[in-house]
């Protein structure tokens, strides 16, 4: 790999996967190993989600994924006449259910004036926050964006504005990674 001191170095192209890229995510490396078994066997090929990639141009290889479905979060409401009536109403959304970055690219600053937290992975998942957004306006009509966040991965989601699921919202009954945090945007 070729060494850069800061994210903006690089030249980087955003695309859906496809069915000749897994070569380049079999050498996807990440610490979490579903996650990186997912990115590496079955984000071409899953059933339920839609998979985008950040490619560094230089190297051909994955700086980053993101795999994305539409969801519902489902929450607990009350009747107006009536406050010991609940029903449960479903709030139309777009979840990720995957986003990682390479470990080799993880903590770039983006450049030599970067603070501690402008790093090239606050910035791609930034960019697939706006990517969701235009899908969520033009396609699929989702008001918001959920997620399950790995534990030491809840703080770099707070810091993009999601926030931990309410007492009134009812959580996955098995998320895809133990111990996952409910987050929403």
């Amino acid at each position: 790999m070729i060494k850069h001191d800061y994210g903006l170095e690089y030249s980087i192209s955003f695309r859906k996967v496809d069915p000749n890229d897994s070569q380049i995510l079999s050498e996807f490396e990440c610490e979490n190993t579903t996650i990186r078994n997912f990115a590496r066997y079955q984000s071409i090929s899953s059933p339920k989600d839609v998979t985008y990639i950040f490619v560094d141009n230089e190297n051909k290889t994955v700086i980053s994924f993101c795999s994305i479905c539409c969801t519902g979060i489902s929450i607990t409401e009350f009747e107006e006449d009536d406050e010991d009536k609940p029903y449960n109403s479903t709030i139309p959304s777009i979840e990720i259910d995957f986003f990682a970055v390479d470990e080799r690219y993880r903590s770039l600053p983006l450049d030599e004036n970067s603070g501690r937290y402008d790093t090239l992975s606050n910035a791609l998942f930034l960019y697939m926050i706006e990517h969701i957004k235009k899908i969520a306006s033009s396609v699929v009509g989702a008001t918001h964006i959920c997620l399950y966040a790995v534990p030491k991965a809840k703080n770099f989601y707070k810091r993009c504005d999601f926030v931990e699921f309410s007492e009134y919202m009812n959580r996955d009954e098995k998320p895809f990674v133990k111990n996952c945090v409910p987050m929403f945007y």
